[in-house]
C-alpha cells in the first residue's frame, strides 16, 4: 500500500549536454581550510533560530564537511568560470578515469554538494550571463 509514500519534488529534467555546460559556483558563506594530510575541510555557516526556538533548539553555528583528495581537487577547480565539462576534462587528465566515469561521478558529486548547500549551478547562456539554479532537492 502506498498511502504514506512521500513524493519527492522533481526539478526540471535536463540533458547530459546541458548539465555539462552548467557552471558550478561555491556558496559564498563556505570557508575552506586544508590540513597537513591534503584533506580539505569546508565549513558552512548555518542559519540560527531566533527567539524562544534559539534557547530550545541550540544548533551548531557551522556544519563541517571533510573532502577527500578527489573531492578537494573538484572543490579547488570550482571557480565560477569552468563548466562541469571542463572540470570533467581535468579529472580525466589528473586521475585514471574514462571520460564517461568522470562525467557521471562529477555530476553526482556536484548534486550531493548542491543538496547540502555548498555549491550552486548556473546555466551557461551564449552571451556569458546565466540563470542560477539551486539544486537543493
Amino acid at each position: 500500500m502506498r498511502f504514506f509514500r512521500r513524493r519527492v519534488p522533481r526539478g526540471p529534467a535536463i540533458s547530459l549536454e546541458e548539465a555539462l555546460r552548467m557552471i558550478p559556483l561555491k556558496n559564498p558563506s563556505a570557508e575552506t581550510m586544508q590540513d597537513s594530510s591534503g584533506e580539505l575541510t569546508v565549513k558552512l555557516k548555518m542559519p540560527q533560530p531566533r527567539g524562544v526556538l534559539q534557547r530550545l533548539l541550540p544548533l551548531p553555528e557551522f556544519r563541517t564537511y571533510v573532502l577527500d583528495r578527489v573531492g578537494g581537487f573538484v572543490w579547488e577547480k570550482i571557480d565560477g568560470e569552468r563548466s562541469v565539462g571542463d572540470i570533467a576534462d581535468l579529472l580525466v587528465k589528473s586521475f585514471k578515469m574514462t571520460r564517461e566515469e568522470a562525467e557521471i561521478s562529477l555530476l553526482r558529486y556536484l548534486q550531493m554538494l548542491a543538496s547540502r548547500g555548498l555549491v550552486f549551478l548556473k546555466l551557461e547562456k551564449e552571451k556569458g550571463t546565466g540563470q542560477r539554479l539551486n539544486q537543493s532537492q
